[in-house]
């Protein structure tokens, strides 16, 4: 089903506020254990005084609501003005352990604040990244994302071991309760009527197990319906000494594999949040990296656990088909009422695991679908099918500690344990490969006025000889990027083209020629350009682009982004009458 029967309201249009609040509650109680739990296990494990947890939970309920507001706003380049919740990362919960065991929540805070500034760089830099920071590479992470945490959905459902609800009959029946209640929304309701199923699963399920007696009240006893914590912020540690070094490598370690979650995020939340999404926006990308640098220094500020993006988030969007800011506007405010009124708080915490569970179950199995179909939208070729599938397995080892448990290094199990960032890295470090050693290159480089396109024409054709095109093939590469090059140049003022230069990079190889141009004019989206239906009637305006509207008809591959300011275009060619063309 496409994109404009699903959405009920995409990302730029304005909804009934009652329904927004509805919508933004059901995706603040997926998310609010989640939010809450590491800071909690991460206290009671090193002995953290009660006072001093209940500022910790207060805190990192309202960076919670911060981050996410800031994304869904987005304040000049920061936040990704889409739905992301963002909140504690349970990716840090292992160097988090680590740092509170050694100097409390003090050196916790300390540790965000020094590792955030590394996704400030990832997003500066992400036009040179541009070739390792795939939509195919972001794919395979939500892909591990939703690995990951299934298992985790299933034991809640299940139950804990030990516990008195273990494997029992009560845990089942509250869980199938829930799971058929959305399942019956998605599959039986009308689209209107989806936007409620994991609103009306998780209160079905909450209700049931409430006349099964599963539900613990007893935290509300006590509890004041409006509250401010005492003030018990931790401060900072500044008593350094060797072993906070490995300490800070392992935070920069965590924090880039967040930031490659961050980005898989950024690019699905696309796809499930516009009626006419056509490619990843990269901008946007930049945006939500940054909101998330800024989310992990704000957290340190306040001395708390950093912050990532909340994938799971994005399958409720997928499933309701809301995407509308708003929701993540009046998500961010039920946060802060939650930190505000502990009373409120109490009763979210008290919704029993099953129904979690259940619920996540869903969220998380149609997040991995929605991974796939970005790992899809890079096209499926033996170099792509290649990464995704070791990226994927090799993540599926790490997590399940399938591959020579006993040989990892003291030290390096937060990360090589971790399924989602073992896999992820490898997607990027293959997608290097590829680009660094696979295929012959050589570079253009032309200033941007029209007299060079003799030396462009000349330069085309000697490829042949040094790649082995077929005449054909030479004559639409020629074609196709004196086509590019004129629309480049025009595109350009006369008084800004004197310092700037056009780039062609050829990169021959067994999928085919692939060309990419580079330059820095305010360009149209070449992707709005189309092929005329019918030419004896077209307009001059579709007459004057009609070379570039060939392009799609004579390239595959064709892609135009937009990062920084910076235009990458790019094409590939395969000559199909000579199977060896562009061989390496």
């Amino acid at each position: 089903m496409s994109n404009q029967v699903k959405i009920q309201y995409a990302v730029d249009e304005k909804m009934p506020v009652s329904l927004a609040i509805l919508q933004a509650l059901q995706h603040v109680i997926a998310l609010f254990s989640s939010v809450v739990v590491v800071p909690v296990i991460v206290a009671n494990a090193t002995d953290v005084p009660r006072e001093q947890l209940e500022y910790i939970i207060f805190a990192t309920i309202i960076v919670t609501a911060v981050s996410t507001l800031i994304q869904a706003v987005r304040i000049g380049k920061i936040g990704s003005g889409y739905i992301l919740f963002t909140g504690t990362s349970a990716t840090f919960l292992s160097c988090s352990l680590v740092a509170a065991d050694i100097g409390g929540f003090a050196l916790v805070a300390t540790m965000s604040v020094l590792a955030a500034p590394l996704e400030f760089l990832i997003a500066y830099f992400l036009g040179k990244l541009r070739k390792v920071v795939t939509p195919l590479a972001g794919g395979v992470v939500i892909m591990l994302v939703a690995i990951t945490l299934i298992p985790l959905s299933l034991e809640m459902w299940v139950g804990q071991p030990g516990t008195e609800n273990y494997h029992s009959p009560e845990n089942l029946l509250v869980g199938l309760v829930t799971f058929l209640i959305i399942a019956g929304f998605y599959v039986f309701g009308r689209p209107a009527w989806r936007l409620w199923g994991p609103a009306v699963g998780i209160l079905g399920g909450y209700i049931s197990a409430y006349f099964m007696g599963m539900v613990d009240l007893s935290a509300l006893k006590g509890t004041s319906f409006i509250g401010f914590p005492p003030l018990k912020w931790p401060g900072f540690y500044i008593d350094f000494s060797p072993e906070i070094l490995p300490l800070l490598v392992a935070f920069a370690v965590v924090t880039v594999v967040g930031a490659i979650e961050t980005v898989g995020d950024a690019m699905v939340i696309q796809r499930v949040s516009r009626r006419d999404f056509k490619k990843v926006d990269y901008d946007s990308v930049q945006g939500a990296l940054y909101s998330d640098g800024v989310g992990n220094i704000l957290a340190g500020l306040a001395g708390t656990i950093p912050n990532t993006t909340y994938s799971g988030n994005i399958a409720i969007v997928e499933l309701t088909g809301v995407a509308s800011r708003q929701v993540g506007i009046f998500g961010a405010g039920i946060l802060v009422l939650l930190a505000f009124f502990p009373w409120l708080n109490a009763l979210v915490m008290a919704i029993p695991e099953p129904v979690l569970g259940a619920s996540m179950f869903i969220f998380f199995a149609l997040l991995f679908v929605t991974g796939l179909k970005l790992v899809f939208q890079s096209g499926i070729n033996s170099r792509s099918a290649f990464i995704t599938g070791i990226s994927f397995w090799i993540g599926f080892a790490a997590e399940n500690r399938l591959f020579f448990p006993d040989f990892i290094p003291a030290g390096t199990e937060a990360f090589l344990h971790n399924g989602m960032a073992v896999g992820g890295v490898t997607a990027f470090l293959l997608t290097l490969l590829f680009e660094l050693f696979v295929g012959k290159k050589t570079t253009l480089v032309l200033a941007p006025n029209l007299q060079e396109l003799s030396k462009l024409k000349d330069f085309t054709a000697d490829l042949g000889s040094v790649f082995n095109l077929s005449d054909k093939m030479i004559f639409r590469l020629q074609l196709l990027c004196e086509e590019i090059f004129v629309f480049l140049v025009g595109s350009e003022p006369p008084e800004n083209s004197q310092q700037k230069t056009i780039r062609f990079n050829f990169t021959a190889g067994e999928e085919g020629l692939l060309v990419e141009v580079k330059d820095r004019s305010e360009t149209e989206d070449l992707d709005a350009v189309v092929f005329p239906e019918n030419l004896a009637v077209a307009s001059e305006f579709e007459l004057a682009k009609l070379g570039l509207a060939l392009l799609g008809k004579m390239a595959q591959e064709v892609a135009h982004i937009r990062i920084s300011g910076v235009n990458y275009i790019s094409f590939r060619l395969w000559d199909s009458e000579d199977q060896n063309t562009a061989k390496a």
